[in-house]
């Protein structure tokens, strides 16, 4: 039986959700799903109003994308058009300022009265198809608030010179749109505050996304951006990821268990990737002490010289022998590597005198975790509440398959022939001593022609 004649036969417990203890049922009330639009238009200040029924009688299906490594994306399918009682005279949507660009859409999803704001997005483009059968179409494409860095390149390019990392993402979030003030802490809470004062510099052509998403990348953090249904605004995140201090909020069980449990999990396809795909390793070498902050060198290839450098840092930090006492006040460097799309780092302890060892000690290591390289999609009921970046349970897999996911994508879907479903897209959670790392770029540049920026926010984080 398929999700879609499952759920209408009442074989699947839907409604509004009762608990969040981690491992506990999920009940549900049964209530029919529901989900509401609400529009702010783009002057500041105006008031947002709810889409009536009349309009949502004409949408076909909305779907809102969660993505922890992209915009989040809200599309919204209209069909036909409005008449305009009987005049000669037809309006379509795409013609009404309804879905202007620019305007920021809210949506809400649960089941009866009980709704949560899975997210909300800015207006970029109305696409109308008019075809030679049946009614015309349009499509709703909106994208968070973070996609407007995407879009802006300084010309000339822009130098940070004696700032914090944060104080750059207030800076850059502010000019993009984000409510930031000084005079506002709650506009900061989500920007963590770095330590170290660099100089920056953002080259010709890259995009203010693209060079904020590099300064994250450095610092090992999350750059994401989320709607504040209580302040009525966006909030930038730049901070670190919360992966490893996350419990299991859900357990979502496959076609085993109570009946409370039964298909929770509707679908699952799991793509093995170290069994089935193959990667090539990228080596990187991080100086975990250096004055003005850790820095970290890229060596996809490891030549004589850098074995020779790597060797003395390693001797230096633990001794010329593998009994000698490590220094107290020590200076050296660790070893990491990605694969799979993925980055690590090996514990501190772990020597390595070529780079034939570090090899051995990646091979090694994937050959342990195999059953942890695990990518998959999968499908539950819909459930408002489900977030990317959120670590939760799959059960009813196997021993291999089975275990902790971080939730990479989460898809909310509702419309007149598609019950609510939430699907998403994962990986398994690796629990070792080796941990995630960040990659490193290189922002620095003597360019004479590059000018420099002065932020009205020095006094942010």
């Amino acid at each position: 039986m398929g999700i879609i004649s499952a759920i209408n036969a009442g074989k699947l417990g839907i409604g509004a959700l009762k608990t969040t203890t981690p491992g506990q049922k999920l009940e549900r009330d049964y209530y029919a799903p529901n989900y509401e639009l609400l529009i702010r238009a783009s002057q500041k200040g105006a008031q947002p109003f709810a889409v009536t029924e009349d309009v949502k009688s004409f949408i076909s299906e909305v779907t809102y994308e969660d993505n922890a490594d992209q915009f989040d994306r809200l599309e919204i399918k209209l069909e036909s058009q409005i008449d305009n009682s009987g005049e000669r005279s037809v309006s379509s949507f795409g013609d009404s300022k309804l879905f202007s660009e620019g305007h920021i859409v809210e949506i809400r999803m649960g089941y009866g009265n009980s709704l949560f704001t899975v997210g909300a997005a800015s207006v970029v483009k109305k696409t109308p198809d008019y075809p030679a059968d049946g009614f015309p179409t349009l499509t709703i494409e909106a994208f968070d608030l973070l996609h407007r860095a995407a879009r802006r390149r300084p010309k000339g390019g822009v130098s940070y010179k004696g700032f914090r990392d944060s104080q750059i993402a207030s800076i850059i979030g502010s000019r993009n749109g984000f409510d930031i003030s000084t005079t506002d802490p709650r506009s900061f809470e989500n920007i963590r505050k770095t330590t170290g004062v660099f100089d920056r510099t953002q080259k010709k052509g890259m995009s203010d996304y693209e060079f904020l998403k590099k300064v994250a990348d450095i610092n090992g953090y999350d750059l994401f951006a989320r709607f504040n249904p209580e302040q009525h605004r966006f909030v930038l995140f730049f901070q670190p990821p919360a992966l490893a201090k996350q419990r299991e909020v859900f357990t979502f069980i496959y076609n085993e268990g109570e009946a409370a449990y039964r298909n929770t999990l509707l679908s699952f396809s799991p793509t093995l990737d170290a069994h089935d795909q193959s990667s090539d390793f990228e080596i990187f070498l991080i100086k975990d002490k250096e004055v003005g902050g850790s820095k970290v060198e890229f060596f996809k290839r490891l030549d004589a010289d850098a074995q020779r450098q790597l060797k003395e840092a390693q001797e230096r930090r633990f001794g010329a022998t593998p009994f000698a006492k490590k220094p107290i006040d020590s200076d050296g460097i660790s070893v990491g590597f990605k694969a799979f799309g993925r980055s690590f780092k090996f514990p501190p302890h772990k020597r390595f005198k070529n780079e034939f060892q570090i090899r051995k000690a990646i091979e090694e290591f994937i050959k342990r975790q195999r059953e942890h390289f695990v990518t998959g999609r999968g499908t539950v009921i819909g459930t408002e509440v489900l977030q990317s970046r959120q670590v939760h349970n799959l059960l009813g897999l196997g021993d291999d398959m089975s275990g902790k996911y971080y939730f990479t994508q989460v898809v909310h879907k509702m419309g007149k022939s598609l019950p609510y479903i939430t699907e998403f897209s994962c990986r398994k959670v690796i629990d070792d001593t080796i941990v995630q790392a960040p990659p490193a770029f290189s922002l620095s540049d003597t360019d004479k022609r590059i000018q420099k920026f002065k932020g009205d926010l020095t006094g942010g984080f």
